[in-house]
């Protein structure tokens, strides 16, 4: 029987706005209430700690992304339709504000800034 995987976050407040990311967690197999789930990156969550999404929400975390079962596994497809269609939007969605940024950075800093700035890099 496949994996089936939660999405859930830290909940406000009890971490950073940047540690606040979606986490992948492998459904509990065992009867009860665990003490504690561990999500697919590692990281331990106890009970109040998390909140749980039905959709993708804020920053995932990149580490479950990596270690969560593969495309080709029916695990990921228990987070509902499209899931890796809204990732790979998502990740292309940051690749262009980097860029975005980047060339605002640029236009900041201006021809003399940024002359400088290049010195400081070389030496």
């Amino acid at each position: 029987m496949p994996t089936e995987l939660l999405l859930a976050r830290p909940v406000a407040g009890s971490v950073g706005e940047r540690e606040r990311v979606a986490h992948l967690i492998p459904m509990p197999q065992e009867p009860g209430s665990p003490a504690y789930l561990r999500a697919c990156c590692g990281a331990r969550f106890g009970p109040g700690e998390l909140e749980l999404l039905d959709q993708i929400a804020g920053m995932p975390c990149e580490e479950c992304l990596v270690k969560a079962p593969g495309a080709e596994s029916p695990g990921l497809d228990q987070l509902g339709p499209g899931i890796l269609a809204r990732l790979v939007a998502i990740e292309s969605r940051l690749e262009s504000f980097s860029t975005q940024l980047a060339s605002v950075l640029e236009l900041i800093a201006g021809p003399d800034r940024r002359a400088d700035h290049e010195d400081n890099r070389d030496g």
